[in-house]
């Protein structure tokens, strides 16, 4: 058997071998000549440039220097210097990804350093640590071993240099802490983190380096694990540990920012992100150093801001600047040209700008060919950019080649190759090849599994978003070829997976792109069972049921139960885990993926368990699913038609709930019932004296009324609609903003002219109310705790400080959520709110908080008091983050009187109902899954079981006219649902003039939630309380008497 003998590998091996030797035995031989300050090397003003070219990241230029500055030392003899300046040159050698030399390097210094300085010098410690992370680099189990040997023999040399507390043996526990991290091992590495913390005792001005780079760093693990807060928070202390202790402002500084706005930029928040990072921008300009690469990461995070916000041009203009600011610096910024031409690419592709886009990737292409060689890996994503620009053959080529390549890094099983794979099937689709096409959707799914399964669990799966999209893109392409059982397989498998998926959601981002695609397959899943109508009716439900959550309360209790942030917390790290097996090749064996998987699975089972506990305090944190059954049997039991919309791209679907028996249908296309929305709301939530005082021009808009009106209630409504009939209405997308209420049931049967009072409104006939979800519907009062009574609220808004003194986190925000002009206006005071709330609190005996009574803390403290809590005041809406959408109340000392919607969701409401009589308290930006995120969402997110709330500018007149009759009937034993519809039938029978009759004037205000009586004229008022005291000072009186007699 004849044998292969690698010739030049063994010569390598014997010339390194023989320098070593050559090295050690020279170095013994060597008389050094003593020098007068041996140690003062490290302030000459070459080192200083050296280390000032390391913090720039300019290590190719910093190792150069580095080496000459080497064998300067070695010639006059500086034993110290020669080995540091080595070991600095070793350093920079794996900072540039060049791992062999790094090791060859670290490992003669240590050896150099074990012969000629004392057995414990830090230059051998430092020494291991690069030896450490070179073995951390080669990501296999002997190289991880290797590497937490070579750490731990660093921090022994510097336990046996210094005594706790000491900044070395922090830098120690720290590299321990970098070797999980360097493993991606982001929740394994945050304990030693926290170690290297604890060794470095009180802060001082001589440890707050040390702080801040240890804060920054535990903030990149947290930024790892997508806890963005708390990475946010360790920023912040990197920053107070330099602030406090007095140094003055530096690129640390620009550095820390630039994280926090990234973080900020990660949550989903690009207008936060892009003033945090401008002002990382100015402080570097003030205070960085010539030469530094940190001004090119703030361009790069700003451009990623602005791509975020859809403003493509300008993101274009930042990356370009970011490209200028690495030219000069050839080899050192050769990897982030690559990574700014290809978002420079994506930049011009959003603007359809398909010739620059293509230009970027080229010049992406061509760099790293020249740089790193055709067949390095990095020009699998350069090539991918290339093919989605092309089409047919081209990208077939350029998809083929990404593919060879790949296969010699990462084998056939790994996620990138499963993205190849499905951009080659849209080639196949593109072309007509149907074969071609079942073969590419084999091999991506494949690709995306870390083992063979039909139906394979979430956890089995390295990218579950390409695995979602290759299902959803198949299935489309399967339905439109009339493969009707392949696409609603395909459908349903996604939406199991995104039901998983849900359950582990960390960032708003995530939960926001998996409502998205929840409801787009539901839709196409319920067209398809439209057009083949052989699916049951609990799928369909299931259907509607599913892409609608209650994610408002699931994120309070899981922030306020030690279970819930424990359960928040290993969210976090089986993302991150999911999220490695990404990265890991594809061989059942391989180390990297061993260990991802055992860490994934112990991780899974903790959650589970976590999830266990969480369930036990709180029955609602996760919307049970509601069985259909269950649904007839309520709807039935309570006289109540129920009715769920889903509002798709394409079509409104509707199900209908009445007597026990259930039926569902596609009802319009969702453009022209968008178009025929928009036309009524104009004309609805628009008083008349703003049409003109042109009689024809009055008469028309009537018309326009009850014509759109009639056909948007043939469209949503069933033709089958009785008087009386109690409605629940689920709305979903636009239909969020109807005022159900005012629809016209028919047009009038003679034209009688202009008559408003007339008309026969859903709001008159039938009492309705509006709910979230059929669990929410199906949802019990809790009763456990029993409150009685009224408490109203009306602040004074005439002597009001303005704009109100908020906390410093609360005016950033709003800075960028409210603009100058709505931040300037003074809020004017509402005159008939005082007399609405005051007349309301003496009729029931209640409490009547006005004027500078009206406050933020008696309000909050009300809410666990009182059966019915009224609140007519101000409030102002940020649609981009509904938590600052905020009710204006009085301040009192140590409060800024505004109370914020995440404020209120922080609360434990024991009120049975909300009247908000404040304008657009119903309204708010909507998202699939959760419905409208508006200031009444956040009392029933917080507990309380029934608001009524306004979708538009309150009318302060009508409305207390209104909502005075409302609680007369309520005291009288009344339903809530059926106290507002007599409500308003009373009021467009009494109301005099006939122009207040219009919808404007009454039909903001609706009903969500529960619809139970509540107990509200058993309040106890001063006279009762002043009763009662008397009644107890006679009781006392008698017993003191009795006593008395006694004795």
């Amino acid at each position: 058997m004849s044998k292969f003998i690698d010739l030049q590998a063994i010569m390598r091996e014997l010339i390194y071998g023989l320098t070593c030797l050559w090295i050690v035995f020279t170095s013994i031989a060597c008389t050094f000549s003593p020098v007068a300050e041996p140690e003062g090397y490290r302030t000459s003003a070459p080192f200083q440039q050296a280390l000032a070219l390391q913090e720039q990241l300019r290590y190719d230029t910093a190792r150069q220097l580095f080496l000459t500055l080497a064998d300067q030392y070695y010639a006059t003899g500086n034993e110290a210097a020669w080995l540091d300046a080595w070991q600095q040159a070793a350093h920079c050698y794996w900072r540039s990804y060049q791992s062999q030399a790094a090791y060859r390097l670290a490992d003669t210094v240590a050896r150099l350093a074990a012969l000629h300085l004392p057995a414990h010098d830090p230059i051998l410690a430092k020494a291991y640590t690069i030896m450490g992370n070179v073995a951390c680099d080669w990501r296999t189990e002997e190289g991880y071993a290797q590497a937490l040997m070579h750490y731990q023999q660093a921090l022994r040399i510097q336990q046996a240099n210094y005594r706790a507390p000491h900044t070395a043996l922090a830098e120690a526990y720290e590299r321990l802490g970098i070797a999980r991290f360097l493993m991606d091992d982001y929740a394994g590495a945050i304990p030693y983190y926290e170690q290297a913390l604890a060794m470095l005792g009180p802060l001082t001005p001589g440890n707050a380096d040390v702080y801040s780079k240890i804060y920054n760093n535990l903030g990149l693990q947290y930024q790892g694990l997508a806890d963005y807060e708390k990475a946010v928070a360790c920023f912040s202390k990197a920053i107070d540990a330099l602030e406090s202790t007095g140094h003055p402002p530096d690129s640390r500084f620009a550095k820390f920012n630039k994280n926090i706005g990234l973080c900020r930029l990660a949550q989903g928040e690009p207008a936060q992100a892009q003033l945090i990072l401008e002002r990382a921008w100015q402080l570097e300009r003030e205070v960085g150093e010539p030469g530094s690469v940190l001004p090119s990461y703030i361009l790069e995070g700003l451009g990623d801001c602005y791509f975020a916000r859809a403003e493509y041009q300008r993101s274009v203009g930042y990356f370009q600047q970011y490209l200028l600011l690495w030219q000069p610096m050839q080899e050192d910024g050769n990897n982030a040209r690559v990574i700014g031409l290809h978002k420079l690419g994506q930049a011009h592709l959003a603007m359809a700008d398909t010739s620059r886009a293509w230009a970027a990737f080229s010049t992406a292409d061509s760099l790293v060919r020249a740089a790193f060689g055709a067949d390095n890996f990095a020009r699998v994503r350069t090539l991918m950019d290339l093919a989605s620009l092309a089409s047919g053959c081209q990208a077939r080529s350029l998809l083929q080649e990404a593919l060879s390549i790949g296969r010699k890094f990462v084998g056939e099983l790994h996620p990138l190759m499963g993205q190849l794979h499905l951009a080659l099937l849209s080639v196949a689709m593109e072309a007509g090849e149907e074969d071609e096409v079942g073969a590419e959707y084999q091999r991506a799914a494949a690709a995306f599994l870390l083992e063979a399964d039909q139906q394979p669990l979430l956890a089995n799966i390295s990218s579950p978003r390409d695995y979602v999209h290759l299902l959803e893109v198949y299935g489309e392409w399967s339905f439109d070829h009339g493969r009707n059982e392949e696409a609603m397989a395909c459908y349903r498998r996604a939406l199991d997976l995104l039901d998983a998926w849900q359950a582990r959601a960390v960032t708003r981002q995530t939960r926001s792109w998996l409502q998205e695609q929840v409801l787009r397959l539901v839709e196409r899943t319920l067209t398809l069972a439209h057009e083949t109508g052989t699916v049951e009716m609990e799928t369909i439900y299931s259907l509607f049921e599913r892409s609608r959550a209650v994610q408002l309360k699931q994120d309070l209790q899981q922030d306020q139960s030690p279970s819930g942030r424990r359960a928040r917390q290993l969210s976090r790290e089986l993302a991150h885990y999911q999220q490695q097996l990404n990265q890991a090749p594809g061989h059942l064996d391989s180390f990297p993926a061993t260990f991802w998987r055992r860490k994934l699975l112990e991780t899974e089972a903790a959650l589970k368990a976590e999830f266990s506990s969480l369930e036990k305090v709180s029955s609602n944190w996760r919307p049970v699913p509601v069985q259909l059954a269950s649904l007839q049997r309520q709807t039935q039991a309570q006289g109540e038609t129920f009715l769920m919309y889903c509002w798709g791209e394409k079509s409104l679907f509707r199900l209908v709930v009445d007597t026990g028996q259930a039926s569902w249908s596609r009802l319009a296309r969702t453009d022209t019932l968008a178009t025929q929305l928009t036309e009524w709301l104009q004309l609805v939530n628009q008083p008349p004296y703003e049409w003109g005082r042109d009689d024809a021009v009055q008469r028309e808009r009537y018309r326009q009324f009850i014509r759109l009106g009639v056909a948007l209630r043939r469209v949503l409504l069933p033709l089958s609609l009785s008087a009386g009939r109690k409605l629940v209405l689920l709305p979903d997308g636009p239909l969020y903003q109807l005022p159900f209420g005012a629809l016209p049931l028919s047009a009038p049967a003679v034209d009688t002219g202009m008559d408003y009072r007339s008309l026969p409104y859903l709001g008159r006939v039938c009492p309705w109310r509006l709910s979230y979800s059929a669990a929410t519907y199906l949802a019990p009062v809790d009763r456990s705790r029993i409150i009685r009574g009224y408490a109203g609220f009306a602040p004074s808004y005439d002597n009001l400080p303005w704009p109100p003194a908020l906390a410093p986190g609360d005016s950033l925000r709003l800075s960028v959520l409210l603009d100058a002009e709505s931040w300037s206006r003074r809020p004017v005071q509402l005159r008939g709110a005082a007399a609405e709330v005051s007349e309301a609190g003496r009729r029931f005996s209640g409490k009547a908080y006005l004027g500078d009574r009206a406050t933020e803390s008696s309000f909050i403290r009300e809410l666990g008091r009182a059966a019915v809590i009224h609140l007519a005041a101000h409030a102002w809406l940020t649609p981009a983050d509904p938590a600052y959408s905020a009710f204006l109340l009085q301040p009192a000392e140590g409060e800024d009187g505004v109370l914020f919607t995440y404020e209120v969701a922080e609360q434990d409401i024991a009120s049975e109902l909300a009247i908000l009589s404040a304008c657009h308290s119903g309204a708010g930006p909507y998202l699939h899954g959760e419905g409208a995120l508006t200031l009444a969402r956040s009392f029933q997110a917080a507990g309380c079981p029934a608001t009524v709330l306004s979708l538009w500018e309150v009318d302060d007149g009508t409305s207390g006219t209104i909502i005075s009759q409302f609680l007369q009937l309520l005291q009288s034993g009344s339903t809530k649902s059926e106290g507002l519809r007599q409500a308003l039938d009373t009021y467009l029978e009494r109301e005099a003039r006939d122009w207040q009759t219009h919808p404007y004037f009454w039909a903001h205000l609706c009903l969500a939630g529960q619809d139970q009586p509540v107990t509200l004229g058993h309040g106890f008022g001063w006279r009762q309380r002043a009763l009662y005291g008397v009644a107890g000072l006679l009781l006392m009186s008698l017993g003191w008497w009795s006593w008395r007699r006694r004795w």
